[in-house]
């Protein structure tokens, strides 16, 4: 039964992940290659295995993050990723669907980080709500930052914003950053860290117009932004999250199709891991995550 539930578990939080992607998309302008690049001409391909529990930041009993990661990595110079044939004045953000959001209800945003490979000096952070119908809604928080470093840059909002996931589907979470096209010129940190992968999305003029657009950056990663929440009486101790399915991409017509999900452990305490042989199920957690 267990099984079964955690299962059903899995596609519905996919589903709502998909359709909070899906009417926003419908939005979303398109372009004609992959725009992302960087000095060492990395290649690009579908994550096909299930990233690995990290390290999580030191936070207060009653703080947690909120992101598609939740730890400390920030990728190096060496890795940084940009958009350099389109300069000029970019926001850049990662959709949070509501279903990984909905926790926090209740909570209040009270300071915002995003990691980069190097400074792009004044920016500024903003997180943009969708609505229940997915559509652009209303931007939310937006506070201007003065300079930046590279490394992780943590920003207090000078009023924190309370979380009422009611009436939304989900969350765009971002900064600005001003792209050069000089040789230095990737500056934006994707980690491969996290319980899945989400879009990236950039608004300026990539081509067809102003608008968002898709950078097809999941093979890189998630983007490296973060909320950082409070909400009063904490979180749960045990909080597990089904994360990315994973699957053979042919099966030939007839035969079964073999899966699995990730399972994480995203509250403060590792449950004790158990494993039942013969025809009983398994399960447990081991190190923040269970398979």
């Amino acid at each position: 039964m267990r099984k079964s539930l955690l299962t059903l578990m899995a596609f519905v939080i996919m589903a709502s992940t998909a359709n909070a992607q899906k009417t926003f998309m419908a939005d979303v302008l398109k372009t004609e290659k992959v725009m992302v690049q960087n000095h060492q001409d990395l290649k690009t391909g579908e994550i096909k295995k299930p990233m690995k529990a990290r390290k999580k930041i030191q936070l207060a009993d009653n703080e947690k993050i909120m992101g598609m990661y939740d730890t400390d990595e920030v990728a190096t110079a060496s890795m940084g990723i940009g958009l350099p044939s389109y300069p000029g004045n970019l926001k850049i953000a990662t959709l949070i669907p509501v279903s990984a959001g909905s926790k926090f209800d209740g909570g209040k945003i009270k300071s915002i980080r995003f990691g980069l490979c190097q400074p792009v000096g004044a920016s500024r952070v903003f997180v943009i709500t969708l609505t229940a119908s997915g559509n652009i809604g209303n931007e939310v928080i937006s506070q201007d930052v003065e300079t930046t470093t590279a490394g992780w840059n943590t920003v207090e909002l000078t009023t924190p914003y309370t979380i009422d996931a009611s009436n939304i589907s989900g969350y765009l979470i971002g900064f600005d950053y001003t792209q050069t096209n000089t040789a230095n010129a990737y500056p934006l940190s994707f980690v491969n860290a996290g319980m899945s992968v989400s879009p990236t999305y950039v608004y300026g003029n990539l081509g067809q117009g102003l608008g968002w657009y898709n950078i097809n950056a999941e093979s890189l990663g998630n983007l490296s932004v973060q909320c950082i929440v409070e909400k009063e009486g904490g979180y749960p101790q045990y909080d597990l999250i089904i994360g990315n399915t994973i699957t053979v991409p042919f099966v030939k017509g007839g035969s079964k199709l073999q899966y699995g999900n990730a399972v994480w452990n995203d509250g403060k305490a590792i449950p004790t891991y158990r494993r039942y042989r013969n025809r009983r199920q398994r399960s447990g957690c081991h190190n923040q995550r269970c398979t």
